[in-house]
């Protein structure tokens, strides 16, 4: 992405700005056969996009968003997308059912970290919007930018979990997070600041994860 190029998602189909040479923005939309659930930049190529799909796996640009062609899980609710900050081609993917895929190729290869579904709690997770077999899904995946192996993911709902060795073993939920998790991310430069939106209202963690805690509401509503 740059001052001259947005990529966005518009509910299901991602539109992709462009400024022209008057100064003025084309908008379009992109994918329009597909239901586009998350979208990823690839940090280490801008050119690169990434978008997780309601029942397609994953699909990958090369050309910011003009042409899209397969990576793989075909057949997979992808619910989220978190590319590794400190490995090139390590990408993150966030299901339903709940789970985590790995691929250490851009997309060529995955593996299902299946240490996820060993958690604690893991066969009560429940959405609370999706029936009519309210399968819950992981709806916030987050890589920290200074802890390699730390990750944290948020559940709808169920959970908000944290892993500290690259997914090998995970914690159950995190005390003082949210159990309906709507959005997830660590601060960008700052590793032990993650921030979580969902049900109830936001949540915060100053220790990578380890700990979090909600703000008050300062004003009236």
């Amino acid at each position: 992405m740059n001052a001259n190029l947005f990529l966005s998602t518009t509910g299901h189909i991602p539109a992709r700005a462009k400024r022209n040479d008057d100064g003025g923005w084309s908008v379009d939309n992109c994918l329009e056969d597909q239901d586009v659930r998350c979208l990823a930049c690839d940090p280490y190529d801008l050119n690169i996009f990434y978008v997780g799909t309601q029942g397609n796996g994953v699909l990958r640009s090369d050309d910011h968003g003009l042409n899209w062609s397969t990576t793989g899980l075909d057949c997979h609710i992808v619910k989220s997308i978190s590319i590794n900050p400190h490995k090139p081609g390590v990408i993150y993917a966030g299901t339903k059912p709940p789970g985590v895929i790995v691929s250490q190729n851009c997309g060529e290869d995955w593996v299902e970290l299946e240490s996820f579904r060993r958690i604690r709690g893991y066969k009560w997770w429940r959405s609370p919007a999706m029936p009519p077999n309210w399968r819950a899904y992981v709806i916030g995946l987050s890589l920290s930018p200074t802890h390699p192996n730390t990750i944290v993911a948020g559940i709808e709902s169920g959970a908000l979990v944290r892993t500290v060795d690259g997914g090998k073993t995970w914690s159950n939920h995190r005390k003082g997070a949210l159990h309906d998790c709507h959005s997830l991310t660590f601060h960008a430069k700052a590793g032990n600041w993650v921030y979580e939106g969902g049900a109830g209202g936001a949540a915060v963690s100053q220790d990578g994860g380890e700990t979090w805690q909600r703000p008050k509401c300062s004003y009236s509503c």
